[in-house]
């Protein structure tokens, strides 16, 4: 009576693994998309020793079909403390495409682009000059890279943690943020 117990158990659980199985290998054949803006803040800073985080926001509208994840982003870093001799900031506007991996409550993604940076420092011209600071303006085309960590509680709220960096023939920046998704984030 036991083994007879036990062998119902059995294919009933075997039955049921295949069941799941399938039910999980029909969802992952479709492609899902996903479409949601991330709204952001953090700190950055454009060298690595000494490292002075400094405040930093952005956002960017995120696009996923499948592992596809495309991005365009807008980062505004403002690298210096305020009202000091070394003011300076940097913007950017990027297009990025990487691998988005999607789990039950998360996600992890990847992803490289292309950029227009612009930012601005001030130069210290000394005390024998009438102005003190001469502001310098540019303007240049970076190759971003970001590296994102999601927690995704709800199908429409979740809350991300990015790496991310510019890489430019004016001033190269890197740093890291906290974002709160909103839209089709699973």
């Amino acid at each position: 009576m036991k083994f007879m117990k036990l062998k119902y158990i059995l294919i009933l659980s075997l039955i049921l693994s295949v069941s799941l199985f399938t039910q999980t290998e029909s969802l992952n054949n479709q492609p899902d998309e996903r479409l949601w803006i991330s709204l952001g803040l953090g700190v950055s800073d454009d060298q690595i020793d000494p490292w002075q985080p400094y405040p930093s926001s952005g956002f960017s509208f995120n696009y996923s079909y499948g592992n596809k994840l495309f991005r365009l982003r807008y980062y505004y870093n403002s690298l210096h403390a305020p009202f000091t001799e070394q003011m300076k900031c940097v913007e950017d506007i990027g297009f990025l495409y990487g691998y988005r991996k999607q789990f039950a409550k998360g996600a992890v993604s990847l992803s490289v682009g292309i950029s227009l940076v612009n930012g601005f420092y001030y130069k210290w011209l000394g005390p024998e000059s009438g102005e003190t600071y001469d502001r310098i303006s540019y303007s240049s085309v970076g190759f971003p890279f970001e590296a994102q960590l999601d927690w995704l509680p709800f199908r429409k709220f979740g809350l991300g943690m990015s790496i991310y960096c510019d890489l430019n023939s004016e001033m190269n920046y890197y740093g890291l943020m906290l974002s709160v998704n909103l839209g089709k984030v699973r």
